[in-house]
């Protein structure tokens, strides 16, 4: 794409053309250099504050870097700012600016750099890709980028994952990649944050679909919604603000909150899913001279393992 070409993709395309927008009342230089990035000390308190993030994408970040190993392409890991937090992959098959310029410790904002699959996909909340002179840098505009925010089980965007390579190069599936990563991510991140008192609703539009990661999770502690992946906020027109005070309820008021094990049908919003709920996985202890049905003691709370 070059010249007036580029110009038309960007007119074009409402994504591109308002953050493009957004970009020149940030009153941002085109031609800048001057990327903003911190300091190797403030880095080291980023990484170890972003340490949740880290634990659930880097499993699946790894086994995606080795999918790219021969595609001329590195995986990043940003936080919810756009700072870059890990790069996995092949960084000598980048020219050394573009090395420099997705290292660990650089800003990748929309405000900061312009249009940028990183920065944009954060002003979004969406995925996007962005391609060579799409780039409102021309720094930028060597590269081919597409990211997906990661949202946390509370609702709230964690950072994104991105996967950027040189722009010659072709890319038919990197956005789809991204995408099912990032998917996954927040499918494991809410699966083995569960603990043992909370109830666990799958949903899914297709009875197979439950124990995968296209189903939707509802996490619910006794009747309250706290936590769900994004598949489920949107496909259930859910915001952060309601995790927290929406009840089983409020939700579902044609349901008991009762636990089956085989996935039952149910009608939410004109369309009909089937889903599943797990119950809290509670142990009955005992002293020697009481049965066990008499003093109930829950579990403990760990946030490391799954109970079915």
């Amino acid at each position: 794409m070059q010249g007036n070409s580029a110009a038309s993709a960007v007119n074009t395309n409402p994504l591109l053309s308002d953050s493009w927008f957004r970009s020149q009342l940030y009153g941002l230089d085109r031609t800048a250099d001057d990327f903003p990035r911190v300091r190797q000390g403030e880095l080291a308190d980023l990484l170890a504050s972003n340490a949740g993030l880290q634990q659930f994408a880097q499993p699946v970040i790894k086994k995606l870097a080795q999918k790219l190993a021969e595609k001329q392409s590195v995986v990043i890991l940003s936080d919810a700012t756009g700072l870059v937090l890990n790069t996995f992959g092949d960084m000598q098959s980048m020219e050394k600016a573009q090395r420099f310029a997705l290292a660990p410790g650089n800003l990748w904002s929309e405000c900061g750099r312009g249009t940028n699959a990183i920065g944009t996909a954060l002003a979004i909340d969406d995925g996007c890709e962005i391609e060579g002179q799409q780039h409102f840098l021309t720094l930028n505009q060597g590269l081919y980028c597409a990211a997906m925010p990661l949202q946390m089980p509370n609702g709230q965007i964690a950072g994104v994952l991105d996967i950027s390579g040189p722009a010659h190069f072709p890319h038919p599936q990197t956005f789809q990649w991204v995408k099912a990563a990032a998917k996954q991510i927040e499918y494991l991140w809410v699966k083995q944050s569960l603990h043992p008192q909370q109830w666990l609703m799958s949903l899914h539009v297709e009875p197979h679909g439950i124990d995968t990661s296209d189903e939707l999770l509802l996490v619910f502690s006794d009747n309250v919604l706290t936590a769900a992946n994004r598949l489920a906020m949107r496909e259930l027109a859910l915001t952060a603000e309601q995790l927290g005070t929406l009840t089983f309820q409020q939700l579902f008021a044609q349901l008991e909150q009762q636990a089956n094990t085989i996935p039952l049908p149910i009608h939410f919003a004109q369309q009909r899913f089937y889903f599943r709920l797990r119950a809290p996985h509670r142990t009955h202890f005992a002293t020697p001279s009481e049965p066990a049905a008499d003093l109930p003691f829950s579990l403990g709370r760990d946030g490391e393992k799954w109970y079915a």
